[in-house]
C-alpha cells in the first residue's frame, strides 16, 4: 500500500488508474436478457458462456436506435456487467423478476419478451408454469455466474458478487466510513449485487393455476344478472366474458364455459379477493425458503403490471399506441408476411388460430382506406386488457397477511416493501399500516374504513424506479386519473411531468421523507415526464429532482437532497432516455446533472449549506449507501 500514488486532485490513483468515483443504481435488471438467450437451457443445466463476453452483450446500434424511436421498444442491453462496469456503476439492487403471464400472452407486444425462443413462451404460457419456481432459476443463475470474470475493461479485471449486508458490501468494494473508495494495491474491481425482486406474483400467485376462476368471479360479478339466468343459451354478456378470457390467452372448450355458468348460477364467492385456502401456505412456503436463501432478497416490489392477488396495480399500459397515422415501416411488413403466412406459422410454433383480437389487428393493419395510412393501431389491446383485472384495487386480505410475514424478523431477514407499481389505494393502506398516514386520510384518500392494526416501527418506504406526477395529494391524483383517456391526453401535452398515478404525489414526496426511505428516479422517457418536454435529455431528470427537493424544502426537511437517488430500470422494459441509454453512460450523467442543476435558480436557493458537488454525490451514490448501511443487516 505504501507504493501506490494517489492524486486528490484528480480523484485517481496514479498507480492503476481507479477512479475515486463510483455510482449506486437502485433498480436495474442485469441479468434479464442473458438469463433468456436461446442458449441458455431450462433443464436445470444453465449452459451460457461468461457473462463478460461479448457474445452476451448487446450495444446499440444506429437501426436499434431507430426502431426504439419509431416504436417505444429497445432491442439493446443496458445494464449488463461489462456496461455498469464501464459506467462506474460498483453498487446495484439487481432485480430478478419472473415474466408475467399478461406479458407472455401477446409476446410481438412487448420488448420483454424479445429474446425468448417461441418454445419457451408456449411453455410459459401453460396452466403449469409456476412463478417462484422460475425465480428460483433466475436467482440461482445469478449465483452461479459470481465467478465469471471480464477481460480487461480500462485496464482493470471485473467480477461482480453478490452481498448478504452493508458490512460485506463496503469489505468488496472497499471503501471509508464515509462511502468514497480507498486507493487499491489490485488491478481486480467488483461490482456488489443487492439481491432484490419486482412483483409479488414472484412468491407464486397470480398464476393461471391460481388465478382462472378469480378472473372470472370478477368479471361475473359486474352481471349480477347471472345467478337469476336459467342458461338455455350463452348469455350475451357471458360471451363478451369468454372472448375477454380468449383475448388473454385463456383457452375455453364448452365444458369449461359451462363451469364458469355454474359457478356464476351459485353467486361466485362473496369477494373476489378470496382465493384457494391452499395458496396462502404455498406462499408462505416459499417466503420460507426465500428467506433461507445464501443471499435473501433485500427488498421486493409488491405490485407490477397485472393482477397478483395480494394488492391493486397502478395502470402503466397506454390506451392509444405510439406510431398512429404513421406509414408501414419495412420491418411492419415482414412481420405481416409471417403473420399470414401458414408455414412460418408452424415453424415458429404458433399452431393455433388468430385469436378474435389478432383478426382485428390485422384487417385494421391492412386496412389502407385512410390515404394508405394506418388509422389507429392499438396494438397495446390485449395488454390493457390484462392489466383491467385488479387495476387500482386496495390490498387483499391474501395481500395484507404477506405483507406482514415478509416484514417479519423474527424467523429469517425482513424483506423491504418497494411501493412501484401499487395501486394509490393500496399504498395507502401501507402508509396507514406503517403509521406515516391516519386512518382519517386513508379514509379520505380510498374512501375505505382503516380497520387493520398500525406499526409504528418507522420502517423505510420505497419508491425504486419512480418519479414524480406534479399533483398535491394522492386524493387529487386519484381524480385527475379517473378517465385514462384524459389522463393520456394531458400527459400528451405535459412538457413537466407524466400526471399518472402510479408516479407520486407532493403528499407522498411527504411521507417518504418521514419514513426516512428512498425514491429512486427511472430512467424511462415516459415516467419521467410529459410527452412534450424534451424526453432525450438529463431536463426530465432535474425537474424531478428539484421537485422534490422542493416539496420536501417546504416541509421543513432541512436535508432536502437526503431521500433521492438514481433508479434506472434498465432492461426493464423502458425506453431509456436517449442521452443515457446504458450503464456505459453513468459518467457522463454526473457531469450532465451537475451542470443541468447549476443552471436552474431553484437549484442554488435550496442547496443550503451544501456544495454542488456533495448535492451531485448524494443522488449518484451517496444517498443509496447510506440508507444501505442504516438498513441492510
Amino acid at each position: 500500500m505504501d507504493n501506490v500514488e494517489y492524486n486528490v486532485a484528480t480523484n485517481i490513483d496514479n498507480t492503476l488508474n481507479i477512479p475515486k468515483k463510483y455510482y449506486a443504481d437502485l433498480h436495474c435488471h442485469p441479468i434479464l436478457t442473458p438469463f433468456h438467450k436461446k442458449h441458455v437451457s431450462w433443464d436445470n443445466e444453465l449452459k451460457s458462456p461468461n457473462l463478460w463476453q461479448k457474445k452476451m452483450v448487446d450495444n446499440p446500434q444506429d437501426r436499434d436506435k431507430r426502431i426504439e424511436d419509431k416504436t417505444t421498444l429497445a432491442p439493446y442491453t443496458k445494464s449488463d456487467f461489462p456496461k455498469l462496469a464501464k459506467g462506474r456503476v460498483r453498487v446495484i439492487f439487481a432485480s430478478l423478476t419472473p415474466i408475467e403471464y399478461g406479458f407472455m400472452a401477446n409476446p410481438l407486444l412487448t420488448n420483454v419478451v424479445k429474446a425468448y425462443p417461441m418454445t419457451k413462451i408456449k411453455e410459459m404460457i401453460s396452466s403449469e408454469h409456476d412463478y417462484f419456481k422460475y425465480l428460483e432459476k433466475e436467482y440461482s443463475f445469478l449465483k452461479d455466474h459470481q465467478s465469471d470474470k471480464s477481460d480487461k475493461i480500462d485496464g482493470k479485471t471485473f467480477k461482480y458478487q453478490l452481498v448478504k449486508n452493508y458490512s460485506e458490501l463496503k469489505n468488496l468494494i472497499n471503501i471509508d466510513d464515509e462511502y468514497k473508495l480507498k486507493p487499491c494495491a489490485t488491478d481486480e474491481c467488483k461490482i456488489a449485487v443487492v439481491l432484490t425482486v419486482e412483483g409479488g406474483h414472484a412468491l407464486g400467485c397470480g398464476q393461471k393455476n391460481t388465478i382462472f376462476y378469480e378472473i372470472t368471479d370478477y368479471l361475473l360479478k359486474k352481471y349480477p344478472e347471472f345467478s337469476k339466468e336459467k342458461f338455455k343459451k350463452v348469455p350475451k354478456k357471458a360471451k363478451e366474458i369468454f372472448d375477454y378470457l380468449e383475448d388473454c390467452g385463456y383457452k375455453l372448450t364448452e365444458k369449461r364455459k359451462q363451469k364458469i355458468l355454474k359457478r356464476a348460477k351459485k353467486n361466485c364467492s362473496k369477494d373476489f379477493s378470496e382465493c384457494d385456502k391452499n395458496l396462502l401456505e404455498n406462499l408462505k412456503d416459499n417466503i420460507k425458503k426465500l428467506k433461507k436463501w445464501d443471499y435473501c432478497p433485500f427488498i421486493i416490489t409488491f405490485a407490477h403490471h397485472f393482477w397478483n392477488q395480494l394488492c391493486g396495480h397502478s395502470i402503466t399500459v397506454p390506451s392509444v399506441a405510439l406510431g398512429v397515422n404513421e406509414e408501414f415501416t419495412k420491418f411492419g411488413k415482414d412481420v405481416i408476411r409471417i403473420l399470414l403466412d401458414n408455414t412460418k406459422n408452424k415453424v415458429l410454433g404458433m399452431n393455433e388460430e388468430f385469436t378474435k383480437l389478432g383478426k382485428d389487428v390485422v384487417r385494421i393493419l391492412l386496412d389502407n382506406t385512410n390515404d394508405k395510412r394506418i388509422r389507429i393501431i392499438d396494438i397495446t389491446k390485449a395488454l390493457r386488457k390484462n392489466q383491467v383485472l385488479g387495476m387500482n384495487e386496495g390490498f387483499t386480505k391474501l395481500g395484507k397477511d404477506i405483507i406482514k410475514i415478509l416484514l417479519d424478523n423474527t424467523n429469517g431477514k425482513r424483506i423491504l416493501i418497494d411501493t412501484r407499481h401499487m395501486s394509490i389505494k393500496a399504498r395507502a393502506w401501507y402508509y396507514t399500516y406503517l403509521g406515516f398516514m391516519t386512518k382519517e386520510e386513508y379514509k379520505e384518500c380510498s374512501g375505505d374504513e382503516y380497520k387493520n392494526e398500525i406499526r409504528f416501527d418507522r420502517l423505510p418506504i420505497i419508491s425504486s424506479h419512480s418519479a414524480v406526477n406534479g399533483i398535491e395529494t394522492m386524493k387529487k391524483s386519484i381524480e385527475e386519473n379517473k378517465s385514462h383517456d384524459e389522463a393520456i391526453k394531458k400527459y400528451d401535452k405535459s412538457t413537466t411531468f407524466n400526471n399518472w398515478d402510479v408516479n407520486l404525489s407532493d403528499q407522498e414526496i411527504i411521507i417518504i421523507y418521514k419514513s426516512e426511505g428512498l425514491i429512486g428516479l427511472g430512467f424511462d422517457q415516459r415516467v419521467s415526464g410529459g410527452k412534450g418536454g424534451g424526453k432525450n435529455r438529463i431536463n426530465r431528470i432535474a425537474n424531478n429532482i428539484l421537485y422534490i427537493a422542493e416539496v420536501a424544502s417546504k416541509a421543513d426537511f432541512s436535508e432536502c437532497w437526503n431521500c433521492i437517488t438514481i433508479g434506472t430500470d434498465y432492461d426493464g422494459n423502458i425506453n431509456p432516455i436517449n442521452d443515457f441509454r446504458t450503464a456505459e453512460k453513468f459518467t457522463g450523467l454526473e457531469k450532465s446533472l451537475k451542470s443541468e442543476l447549476e443552471s436552474r435558480n431553484e437549484y442554488h436557493r435550496l442547496l443550503n449549506d451544501n456544495s454542488s458537488e456533495e448535492v451531485v454525490d448524494r443522488i449518484m451514490y451517496r444517498n443509496a449507501m447510506e440508507f444501505l448501511k442504516k438498513n441492510f443487516k
